[in-house]
C-alpha cells in the first residue's frame, strides 16, 4: 500500500507539471526559458543530448530483510519430515548507478528517457538457531546450526522513466526535480543460511520514484520497489549426514523495497 500511496503522489505531481507545460507552450506567456524552451530552427533532441553526463548519478542504497527460513529432512525411504520454519531479519545495503538517455521531450520542462544502472548490494541478517534431527529405526542423529546469513546482488536495471523539473531542463533555477518509472532487472544473487545457500538468476520487473533538490549540485532520494525477491533460494539436494538423508530448504525473503541517496556529480555543469 506505501508504495501504490508514493506513486499516486507523484504521479499527480507529474501530471501537474505536464499540464502546465503544454498551457505554457501554447499561451505565448513567455514562460519559456531562452536557454531552454527556445527551440525555433533547432532540433530539440539535440538539445537535451547536449550534455549526457550531467544527468548521470550515483549513489548509496538501503534494503530492510525481513522474512523466514524453511526447512524439512527427507529419509532414504523418500519420506519427508514436517516442514520447520525460523524468522530472518537484517539489512542490505549497497551502491548504484544511473544513467540517462533523453529519448522524447514532453513538455516545457519534462522529458521521457531510458534510464540505465547498476546496483550491487550485500545483505547481512539474523537467522534462529536451527537444529535438525534425523530419525529411523537403526538411530538418531542430531545436527544444530547458529550465526548470521548473508547474501550479494548485482543487477542491470533498465527502464523508461518520466522526469520532470530541473533534471529535465538542466537548470538550476529549476531547484527541485520529480521522476516515475519502470522496467525490469536482470541480476544474479547468491545467498547462504549457515551452511546452506543458493544461487539464483532472475528478471523480475521494478517500479520507482525520485525526488530531486539541486543544492549546488542535484541530490536526488529514489524509492524502488522489486517485485521478486533477489536473494530467496531453494535447495532440495544437500545432504547433511554421511547417509543418504537430504533436506529441503527454502530462505523466503522479504527484500524487495530499496531506499537510495544519489547525487549527480555533474550537475554543477546545469545552466
Amino acid at each position: 500500500m506505501r508504495i501504490k500511496t508514493l506513486l499516486f503522489v507523484c504521479g499527480t505531481l507529474l501530471l501537474q507539471f505536464f499540464h502546465s507545460d503544454t498551457r505554457a507552450q501554447w499561451s505565448g506567456s513567455g514562460f519559456r526559458s531562452p536557454r531552454y524552451g527556445s527551440y525555433s530552427g533547432v532540433d530539440p533532441m539535440s538539445i537535451l543530448r547536449k550534455k549526457p553526463y550531467q544527468r548521470y548519478a550515483v549513489g548509496l542504497s538501503y534494503i530492510p530483510v525481513s522474512g523466514s527460513f524453511d526447512f524439512r529432512t527427507i529419509d532414504e525411504f523418500g519420506v519427508a519430515d514436517t516442514n520447520h520454519s525460523v524468522n530472518v531479519k537484517g539489512w542490505g545495503a549497497g551502491v548504484v548507478y544511473s544513467f540517462v538517455i533523453p529519448v522524447a521531450r514532453t513538455g516545457e520542462k519534462t522529458i521521457a528517457a531510458i534510464n540505465i544502472g547498476l546496483s550491487a548490494n550485500y545483505y547481512l541478517f539474523d537467522v534462529d538457531d536451527v537444529t535438525i534431527r534425523r530419525v529411523s529405526a537403526n538411530y538418531n542423529s542430531t545436527s544444530s546450526y547458529s550465526g548470521p546469513g548473508a547474501g550479494f546482488m548485482f543487477g542491470l536495471p533498465v527502464g523508461l522513466d518520466l522526469i520532470t523539473g530541473g533534471e529535465a531542463s538542466l537548470d538550476r533555477a529549476n531547484r527541485f526535480s520529480f521522476a516515475v518509472g519502470a522496467g525490469v532487472m536482470p541480476l544474479v544473487s547468491m545467498a547462504a543460511v549457515h551452511e546452506f545457500g543458493g544461487l539464483s538468476l532472475r528478471v523480475p520487473p521494478y517500479v520507482k520514484a525520485e525526488i530531486g533538490f539541486h543544492f549546488g549540485i542535484n541530490w536526488k532520494v529514489r524509492a524502488s520497489y522489486l517485485t521478486k525477491s533477489a536473494i530467496s533460494f531453494s535447495d532440495d539436494s544437500k545432504n547433511i549426514f554421511d547417509i543418504d538423508t537430504n533436506i529441503d530448504t527454502k530462505l523466503k525473503a522479504n527484500d524487495r523495497f530499496i531506499i537510495s541517496l544519489m547525487v549527480q556529480p555533474f550537475s554543477f555543469g546545469w545552466d
